[in-house]
């Protein structure tokens, strides 16, 4: 049984494994959060996401971290190090977790040869995955108790994007993807009229599927981190991501801190 070409087996054996394993970034107990991907890297372990959102929990101590469906009143530590944007015009960065935390955390950290979006090409089907605020099930006081993933089946745009957001594309790092109109990856069908409801997602990793072509002996680990959604146009109901070797350009330099780009 396929989708679009893709191994729906290895597809939905990845929504587990990415429900289990993405993390999020939150401030406070109440406030806003962001999703990330745990990547360990030389020895270290980090988060790369969207440095829109971090940089909005980054100045505050009260900045917490949760992995997979665990809400930040169950779950969640203290963070780590320090951040890294890299670039004011590319919204992608990594934390630094405390080693003594990240050891904690019940997640399978993605691995540096994981990494790798050449095969984004137009037309691939790829896999998003983030944790929405509206979706989150609340405690007293509004914490988030239970976070609940969401899921996106959806492929690399096809063609010239729109004319008025082409100069909020950066050329060879900025790729769309269409919006689907329900979100099918993990849990139940969720109606996905309104793309701004999305709130939340920012962050989240963008996984190359696997095409039938490498069925057989698959696991989660075998599909590609592509990118990294930073953006959404509900106009045109599309999603942009950036491609996710300026991560690890941000993590081969993360101890330099100094502007990449």
């Amino acid at each position: 049984m396929t989708l679009r070409g893709v191994n729906l087996e290895g597809a939905k054996a990845l929504g587990e494994w990415a429900r289990a394993n993405i993390a999020v970034l939150g401030l406070g107990r109440g406030g806003p959060w962001v999703t990330g991907v745990p990547v360990r890297f030389r020895g270290r372990h980090f988060v790369v996401s969207a440095s829109h959102g971090v940089e909005l929990i980054r100045e505050t101590k009260d900045v917490l971290v949760a992995a997979g469906r665990r809400g930040f009143g169950g779950g969640g530590g203290v963070l780590g190090t320090a951040f890294f944007r890299g670039s004011e015009s590319y919204d992608v960065g990594v934390v630094e977790l405390v080693p003594e935390f990240a050891l904690t955390l019940d997640v399978q950290w993605i691995a540096e040869k994981q990494m790798d979006s050449s095969g984004a090409v137009p037309g691939r089907d790829v896999f998003i995955v983030g944790f929405p605020e509206a979706r989150a099930i609340r405690g007293e006081g509004g914490v988030p108790m239970l976070l609940n993933p969401i899921g996106l089946f959806t492929s690399v745009a096809e063609g010239p994007p729109p004319a008025d957001i082409r100069g909020d594309l950066v050329d060879g790092l900025d790729l769309l993807a269409p919006i689907p109109d329900k979100d099918t990856g993990v849990g139940s069908p969720t109606d996905m009229t309104d793309p701004r409801g999305l709130k939340g997602i920012s962050g989240g990793p963008v996984f190359l599927l696997p095409t039938v072509r490498e069925s057989g002996v698959w696991s989660p680990s075998d599909a590609p981190l592509a990118g990294i959604q930073v953006a959404i146009f509900p106009r045109y109901r599309l999603m942009k991501f950036q491609r996710i070797e300026f991560a690890l350009e941000c993590l081969r330099h993360f101890d330099e801190r100094k502007p990449l780009r």
